[in-house]
């Protein structure tokens, strides 16, 4: 296992965080680690342990039908972008789930 920074960015058209983990740890609060600034959310992570992949699962909210999009940056690495798994469903939830190499 290494420790590495990660930057994680969801365009604006996610409009709330529901739930994220990052490997087998769930971030709590969200409110600590994510933040909405110029129209787009971005979430530090500082020296995170990670073994070869990083695995993320992000549960966000939006308007149905419509696509959101993530960039990870792992040590100012760029990754992505990665696009939700489906767009958002007809009750607003869509998900990003991902494994990206470190």
């Amino acid at each position: 296992m290494k420790k590495v920074n990660i930057r994680i960015i969801i365009d604006g058209n996610s409009r709330d965080i529901d739930f994220c983990r990052l490997e087998k740890t769930d971030i709590k609060p969200l409110g600590n680690f994510f933040s909405f600034q110029n129209d787009q959310w971005i979430g530090l992570f500082n020296d995170f342990q990670v073994d070869t992949f990083l695995d993320i699962l992000i549960i966000v909210r939006g308007n149905p039908q419509i696509q959101s999009r993530m960039m990870v940056f792992i040590n100012d690495v760029s990754n992505g972008p990665y696009s939700l798994f489906e767009p958002f469903n007809r009750n607003g939830y869509g998900q990003f789930n991902e494994e990206v190499p470190v």
